[in-house]
């Protein structure tokens, strides 16, 4: 298995199929954050991306990854993790990924 797909197990996404499009509208605009310490951060913004039909470019994907972990990682470690998940089907163990995290 890639570790493309080991990773894809653990992500789920949520579909509004059988939900009135006026409602998923407004649903797609509001973005929720629960945090793991049960902080919510909630934000409405007017362009919704990173969705399956709005997906991030990997330049903006990079971006904010670089920008989330700032304040926990080195610059040229976070670079070294971008370039590491570009090339994600190449590794032939995820816990390459896990270790890099950790160094």
């Amino acid at each position: 298995m890639s570790c493309s797909r080991q990773l894809a197990d653990f992500v789920c996404a949520t579909h509004f199929d059988d939900i009135p499009a006026p409602v998923t509208a407004r649903a797609r605009q509001l973005l929720i954050d629960t945090l793991g310490v049960g902080q919510v951060i909630e934000r409405r913004v007017a362009i919704n991306r990173g969705r399956p039909d709005a997906p991030l470019s990997d330049a903006e994907t990079a971006k904010k990854f670089s920008d989330n972990v700032k304040d926990t990682l080195p610059q040229d470690q976070a670079r070294a993790l971008i370039n590491m998940i570009a090339a994600l089907d190449e590794i032939k163990d995820i816990a390459e990924v896990t270790r890099a995290l950790r160094a």
